[in-house]
């Protein structure tokens, strides 16, 4: 009986101790799941972890679905028809705006200096950029493709069946025009707006590039296999790259095929152009890093499934295990791991040197080098200025000047002989003499 009872009380103190190490390890190991990054490991790591955030979503109800940089601020948008802006160097929330209908889907976002723009359903929003207000709602043709791109004058909506269509900025002016860019496929993948074009792909593997000033598609890129992720553009070049890792560079003003490169697996997110770098991952999951402008391989790392963002001496990425890794920038060669429980989703950053990252429950975090306060911009910014005081807040948005050449604001598409770019009656395929609109020999068709 003595011996049974000190079996007995050995295992009450086992299970005691077992209960207080849970409890104390309860805190470390909620941090872990959140994903959140602790200031311990950061430093560790060179980082600091310069702010976290929620984002405006319950995770039991809906989730976010697309986030992205846009100068200053992150727009995160949800499933429940809900957009927020974040301060992207504080953390701070600016504002969040309720859109549509939140049983429809949502679509976007993307903006620019003074817009954000949104489709629920089939309507098109755009939001004042400096306070979220609802500036102007229109019914688009069809049924969106994918999220919409905010150039400077125009808002372009894909719909599905390849119609690619430019809104003027001032959707509420009396007797604006509309443009209209027809493509071969459906159009699934968002447009990507620089100073001068409109850049969208198709899932029969085309890439179109349109004006954004001036209407008129310029040229086009037949490949062998569809796009699965936007475009990304540093003057003077276009970068696309399909989803079997075919990843190609384009001459935006001459629509010359500068370079290709061949990750060998699938692809589906965009590429980052960085000062003489360009960075890609693919499925494998594999971390490339290529000459952005002779597209000669620098260095391949393994593990990597997202590109984060780069510094003036490391990469960084997240692997498929949510653990960041960073890398030399110089040949790749690893550098530090933080490792963490959380699910992460990487922001593909190729605007400044913050690392952004999400998790599934809404955490938004950044971090930066320590001492690097004040982030390092590889392009121009866009402004945010403080929203205006509410006497201020309705006033007017100045029309934006016609666009040249626009076709005439009725809802129906051009008619097929119209067009250049429709399907052929006869092959089902793109008429030859619409190539470049020029009548020569496709330089791209492989």
């Amino acid at each position: 009986m003595h011996s049974i009872a000190n079996v007995c009380w050995k295992h009450c103190v086992y299970w005691l101790g077992l209960t207080i190490v849970v409890g104390i390890a309860a805190p470390v190991s909620a941090q872990l799941s959140s994903g959140l990054v602790s200031q311990s490991d950061a430093a560790g790591a060179g980082l600091k972890r310069a702010w976290f955030a929620r984002a405006a979503v319950n995770p039991a109800r809906s989730q976010v679905i697309d986030w992205v940089l846009s100068g200053d601020q992150i727009l995160i948008l949800t499933d429940a028809g809900v957009l927020q802006a974040i301060d992207a160097n504080t953390g701070r929330s600016l504002w969040v705006t309720q859109f549509g209908n939140p049983q429809y889907p949502s679509l976007g976002p993307d903006g620019n200096d003074q817009f954000v723009a949104v489709v629920n359903g089939s309507t098109l929003y755009l939001m004042d950029r400096n306070t979220g207000r609802i500036q102007s709602q229109r019914p688009i043709s069809g049924a969106p493709g994918a999220g919409p791109a905010v150039g400077e004058e125009h808002v372009f909506v894909p719909s599905i069946t390849g119609l690619i269509e430019g809104y003027p900025l001032d959707l509420d002016a009396p007797g604006y025009n509309r443009w209209f860019y027809q493509s071969y496929g459906n159009t699934m993948v968002a447009p990507l707006v620089t100073p001068h074009s409109v850049i969208w792909s198709t899932d029969r593997g085309y890439l179109y590039v349109g004006g954004s000033v001036k209407s008129g598609v310029r040229y086009r890129l037949e490949t062998d296999d569809v796009f699965d992720a936007r475009a990304a553009y540093q003057d003077p070049l276009i970068y696309a790259v399909t989803r079997d890792g075919e990843l190609f560079a384009i001459d935006e003003e001459e629509g010359i095929l500068r370079w290709r490169y061949r990750t060998g697996f699938a692809t589906d997110r965009a590429p980052a152009a960085v000062g003489e770098r360009l960075f890609l991952t693919s499925e494998e999951p594999m971390l490339h890093c290529v000459d952005a402008k002779t597209g000669m391989p620098e260095w391949e790392v393994p593990g990597i499934a997202q590109f984060a963002a780069v510094t003036k001496a490391y990469v960084y990425g997240v692997d498929r295990f949510g653990a960041i890794r960073i890398l030399n920038i110089a040949d790749g060669s690893p550098v530090g791991r933080i490792a963490n429980g959380g699910a992460l989703e990487a922001l593909v950053n190729d605007q400044t040197d913050r690392l952004y990252l999400i998790s599934d429950a809404g955490l938004v975090q950044c971090l930066h080098e320590i001492g690097a306060d004040e982030p390092t911009r590889y392009r121009a910014a866009a402004t945010v200025e403080e929203p205006p005081a509410d006497d201020e807040s309705d006033e007017e948005v100045e029309p934006a000047a016609a666009p040249a050449e626009s076709e005439p604001d009725d809802y129906s598409a051009p008619a097929v002989e119209e067009n250049p770019f429709a399907p052929s009656a006869q092959e089902g395929a793109p008429a030859e003499e619409t190539d470049f609109g020029t009548g020569e020999e496709n330089p791209f068709d492989f």
